[in-house]
């Protein structure tokens, strides 16, 4: 939604379907809930922190960490190779 917006507020609300597209492959929003996010331009894929969680629980005690690491989504290309 927040792209959305982003483009009808920089284009004013006047656009084209191929100036829309090209607005969203250079968007980016640092401010999103989940941490920054931005568009692939190559695989229209989104970019953002994925954020994981271990937990270890021993000897009566549980003790959680949290590590932050930031990827992209593989493409449909790129999970099924050809054979």
């Amino acid at each position: 939604m927040a792209a959305i917006f982003d483009m009808l507020k920089a284009t004013k609300g006047k656009f084209t379907a191929d100036e829309a597209m090209a607005f969203f492959k250079t968007w980016k929003n640092p401010d999103s809930p989940r941490g920054p996010i931005a568009i692939d331009p190559e695989t229209r894929d989104i970019i953002q922190n994925i954020y994981l969680r271990k937990s270890r629980s021993g000897m009566g005690s549980s003790s959680t960490s949290n590590s932050r690491r930031s990827r992209r989504s593989k493409t449909v290309e790129e999970l099924n190779p050809p054979k």
